[in-house]
């Protein structure tokens, strides 16, 4: 049945399907085979669609360009719904709030294997956007700003009602991270709704906002084979400045290889301290909307239980958001500049000019020498005639496209 029911879906609807047990000679089961004879294939004779005579012209305009089949196509229901979906969304994008439609039974001519298709859209009146008001459940956090709101929601009073820019308003209010959950629907508590006006309705539920954590960790390091101790701290907050404004400032402290601690012997640690900030929304150009995200990190750390490492890292990353029309959406601009010192590498050295050459197993002394070499040359290039900031920097460019109707659940387009 389901496929007699595939077949007929793609026109071939006097297809015959049927089955038979074959046994197998060699083994104790039967061969199950399916028989099908497709028959001729239907096409299509017309499609009309009823309802769209009253429309305005822009949104006729745009209703024409995607209609594909015609008189002679084969008969496809995937490809028909496709249309169908197509003209509706196009008149719910237009300001048709109200509008659906109806497929009438299909008229079947099994004398010239074609069918006869008649769809009933119902646009209704056109609809404006009379007010948008925003309800918040704030549950005791900081709010908001109205501004940065009315920015991100993008359908505007007096716009006709757009089920793209809707959705897009939604996504934009969810990624912000300051709400549990947005939703956007029509209420008339503000303003009366009238048959040709929508009253909007925006309600925000905040989570948490501010967080802290403490806490002690032990891991094992898979190349090393080590067991690390070490203690950290974070605090966080996803609207500290009234704009959704994330902030993050965290350190840690660990001790590497716990055995040689416990056994008295010279051991390794790192010490790290952080900030992190992120703006979702900085500038506002045309169809683009540029945030701004950016750190400081400082650590310091002991290498192979001998060079002492100081050093600090600036990344900075700019991602411009693009409007939804084009396959290419969002664009991230990123950079990092970064500066290392080995602050006691004039000591390693010394202690070696001193005959302290280094003991250990072979392993060990690779990564000595490495280690040394290394440290070496970075010394020389610090301590060259001029003043060095970075000892590294690098910029990437990362391009995305994304067609989905949600960014944490969706359920249809691409991500790429």
């Amino acid at each position: 049945k389901i496929i007699q029911e595939g077949y007929n879906a793609s026109g071939y609807h006097d297809c015959i399907v049927y089955f038979t047990f074959v046994p197998n000679p060699t083994k104790t089961k039967n061969i199950l085979n399916f028989h099908i004879i497709e028959n001729e294939r239907y096409k299509i004779d017309t499609i009309v669609y009823y309802g769209l005579e009253n429309l305005d012209n822009e949104t006729k305009i745009k209703i024409n360009e995607i209609e594909k089949i015609k008189k002679g196509t084969p008969f496809s229901e995937s490809e028909i719904y496709s249309e169908i979906n197509k003209i509706n969304l196009i008149l719910l994008d237009n300001g048709y709030f109200y509008a659906k439609y109806e497929i009438l039974p299909i008229v079947v001519n099994d004398k010239e294997f074609n069918d006869s298709i008649t769809v009933l859209f119902t646009p209704g009146i056109r609809q404006k956007i009379k007010s948008i008001k925003y309800i918040d459940s704030l549950r005791n956090q900081n709010e908001i700003v109205q501004s940065l709101k009315d920015k991100l929601v993008e359908i505007k009073e007096g716009d006709w009602f757009s089920i793209r820019k809707l959705q897009n308003s939604l996504n934009n209010l969810n990624v912000l991270g300051v709400f549990e959950s947005v939703q956007i629907d029509t209420s008339s508590i503000f303003d009366a709704i009238t048959d040709s006006t929508l009253s909007f309705i925006v309600r925000t539920n905040y989570k948490k906002q501010k967080e802290w954590s403490v806490g002690l960790f032990l891991n094992n390091t898979q190349i090393n084979n080590f067991i690390n101790f070490g203690v950290e701290g974070s605090v966080f907050h996803r609207n500290w400045g009234g704009a959704a404004q994330f902030g993050n400032v965290y350190a840690n402290l660990q001790a590497k290889n716990v055995s040689r601690i416990l056994s008295g012997a010279k051991s390794e640690f790192e010490g790290q301290i952080g900030l992190r900030v992120f703006q979702p929304l900085v500038w506002e150009l045309e169809n683009m909307r540029i945030s701004l995200s950016g750190g400081f990190y400082y650590s310091y750390t002991t290498i192979n239980q001998l060079f002492n490492i100081s050093s600090w890292n600036f990344p900075l990353r700019i991602p411009i958001k693009l409007t939804n029309e084009t396959y290419l959406n969002q664009i991230i601009l990123d950079f990092n500049f970064e500066f290392q010192n080995p602050v006691n590498f004039l000591d390693v050295q010394n202690s070696l000019n001193n005959d302290d050459e280094p003991t250990g197993n072979n392993d060990y002394l690779i990564r000595y020498w490495q280690s040394y070499n290394l440290y070496q040359t970075l010394y020389f290039y610090l301590n060259d005639p001029g003043y060095k900031f970075l000892t590294s920097n690098s910029f990437g460019l990362t391009l995305i496209g994304d067609s989905r109707n949600h960014p944490f659940s969706p359920t249809n387009g691409d991500y790429f």
